[in-house]
């Protein structure tokens, strides 16, 4: 098998495990069936009054329809990148699921913001925005 045909199928297994909170750069949905959701397009109240400071004020913001993963990156996931040279080793601390032989299906945490953005490029895809990440995690029912 080619570098590349071998580095292209890497990349479709990272994604299918990775159930990351990823959007495909051009919009489209790029991940096996199943693991991406369709947040429409529409307005949203962001913010909040009883958070942190820099939560306020609440507003109102439009945002173009796009797709999101369903689920968080895998430890498994995330490993393939770092074994493709491109990611480094998250923190390995013991709150962290790095460096733990039964959390390869947990969630990866720990990792810096740069860490995610490498991981996202790494797969063509890229991190939600802010206001992207808001509207869906308040879900449908805007809570």
């Amino acid at each position: 098998m080619s570098s590349d045909r071998a580095r292209s199928r890497s990349r479709r297994l990272a994604a299918a495990l990775a159930g990351a909170l990823l959007l495909g750069a051009d919009g489209t949905c790029q991940l096996l069936p199943g693991e991406m959701v369709h947040v429409p397009a529409g307005d949203f109240t962001m913010g909040s009054t009883v958070g942190d400071p820099d939560e306020a004020p609440v507003h109102t913001v439009h945002l173009d329809g796009y797709w999101i993963d369903r689920t968080e990156v895998t430890v498994d996931a995330y490993a393939a990148c770092v074994d493709a040279g491109v990611c480094k080793q998250s923190n390995s601390s013991t709150s962290c699921n790095w460096n733990h032989a039964d959390r390869g299906d947990n969630p990866v945490n720990c990792v810096t913001w740069k860490q995610a953005h490498d991981y996202c490029a790494w797969l063509g895809e890229r991190l939600p925005t802010e206001a992207e990440w808001e509207k869906a995690a308040r879900g449908t029912e805007a809570r």
